[in-house]
């Protein structure tokens, strides 16, 4: 999840239970915890539905007013540039290409 993009940008990574997930990308991780969404469900369904066919894709979605609405796909996120911290998470989220 990508926060306050226009004024300190940080970013924060969770699992599907929502639990923060130890990692950076480009920028810092945020340093609040950010509420689950109402529409996290079906945010990953949603996802799930878009991703199908593709070895990987990152599939941005929002959620507003309590409902989830879909933003974009990225195929390569960064244009694969951007360094994971710590590196091993370079290795899991590369090893997603086939």
């Amino acid at each position: 999840m990508d926060v306050d993009r226009f004024a300190n940008h940080a970013r924060c990574f969770s699992d599907r239970a929502w639990k923060r997930m130890p990692l950076q990308l480009l920028y810092p991780a945020a340093s609040f915890e950010i509420p689950l969404p109402t529409a996290l469900d079906a945010m990953i369904g949603y996802a799930e539905q878009i991703g199908e066919g593709f070895s990987y894709v990152r599939v941005d979605l929002y959620e507003v007013d309590g409902r989830a609405k879909f933003g974009e796909t990225t195929f390569y996120p960064g244009a694969g540039l951007e360094v994971f911290k710590p590196k091993e998470f370079d290795a899991l989220f590369g090893a997603q290409w086939k």
